[in-house]
């Protein structure tokens, strides 16, 4: 075999050096660099899209969060049995026997805010302070009152003898916490005022509707209204908080005081509003409302077209504790009235 043209016979062949791998395609048939560059370009993409997905969806996320904050239901704890010394068990029975003979009195209307443990509001009690107290009144044989039994009293009609109205301000979560099972308990019925502008707001203080609608439909509950938005210190003159039920708003900007008008307006609005929610909730009309505040005494009755004509807590009503409250009907008009007399 004869060798090639360009080779010498008896010549010695050069080294030939192996050729270095030329820069090649990656795996995907694309170069290395660029395949990087399209990767962070897609990365880039995803985010922008995740992050146009939680703008438009904010909105809907936080209605449904709202709703679902409304609808919670939250945990009912039991309270320890109350323990009541033998000689005031017997004290207590007895005048429940000697009530059963004796004429119609005046009703006790007791008024809680809340019930909780480790609270430091005087306004406050404990689960056992509480279920002590209904223990007494259900072994010194109280009747508890409905809201329509108090309305028909203040018109005119008759209760029980020892009778007594279990009344709660506010609408706070330790009443379906706790107070629900204590007065199940021993047989009692409460009322709540509730502000319906906070009905499943700052969780967990407030009751949500929810629970509203859980405990009045155990027919032991009735709900009253203690306004919709109108539970706040606003200013009534420069440098002065007051109450804006009662009061009308110093206008800081136009230099004075809102009008007679622009105050029933509002005012009107408010319990209208506080009404209409308790309806869409599928609750009954209210027929009993408390001041704010207690922020009744002195203010001057007035009846403007479609407001509510107050009725006032009897005069002479026991006299406890850290405040006073006028109870109004609220079934037709609505209007601030004279307090007279102060709750339990």
């Amino acid at each position: 075999m004869t060798a090639p043209h360009d080779v010498r016979e008896g010549a010695r062949p050069l080294p030939v050096r192996a050729a270095e791998p030329a820069p090649g395609p990656g795996p995907a048939g694309v170069p290395e660099p660029r395949r990087l560059v399209r990767l962070a370009r897609i990365l880039v993409r995803v985010l922008l899209a995740l992050v146009a997905l939680a703008v438009f969806a904010s909105p809907f996320a936080y209605t449904f969060y709202l709703h679902y904050r409304q609808q919670w239901f939250g945990p009912q704890l039991a309270s320890p049995a109350a323990r009541v010394p033998a000689a005031e068990l017997t004290r207590f029975r007895n005048a429940a026997a000697a009530a059963a003979h004796a004429p119609p009195e005046q009703p006790i209307i007791l008024a809680y805010h809340d019930v909780a443990w480790h609270s430091t509001s005087q306004y406050v009690v404990t689960p056992a302070q509480f279920a002590a107290q209904m223990a007494m009144l259900h072994t010194a044989g109280y009747h508890s009152l409905t809201a329509r039994q108090i309305a028909r009293y203040v018109q005119g009609g008759s209760v029980p003898s020892r009778s007594v109205a279990i009344t709660f301000d506010d609408g706070t979560r330790g009443l379906w916490t706790y107070a629900d099972k204590v007065l199940r308990r021993y047989h009692l019925r409460g009322i709540s005022f509730i502000i319906t502008g906070r009905v499943g707001t700052h969780q967990p203080y407030y009751l949500t509707w929810q629970e509203i609608q859980r405990m009045y439909s155990s027919g032991n509950w009735d709900f009253g209204s203690h306004t919709n938005d109108l539970h706040h210190k606003v200013p009534v003159t420069p440098g002065r908080l007051g109450d804006p039920l009662t009061q009308r708003i110093w206008l800081p900007r136009e230099h004075r005081l809102e009008s007679m008008m622009e105050f029933r307006t509002r005012v009107q609005e408010d319990l209208l509003q506080s009404i209409s929610d308790m309806r869409a909730d599928h609750l009954p009309r209210p027929v009993l409302f408390a001041y704010p505040f207690s922020d009744s005494l002195g203010a001057r009755p007035y009846k403007p077209a479609g407001s509510v004509h107050r009725i006032a807590e009897p005069a002479g009503s026991n006299q406890r504790g850290h405040g006073g409250h006028a109870l109004h009907q609220a079934e037709g008009d609505v209007q601030p009235a004279r307090r007279r007399g102060e709750f339990l």
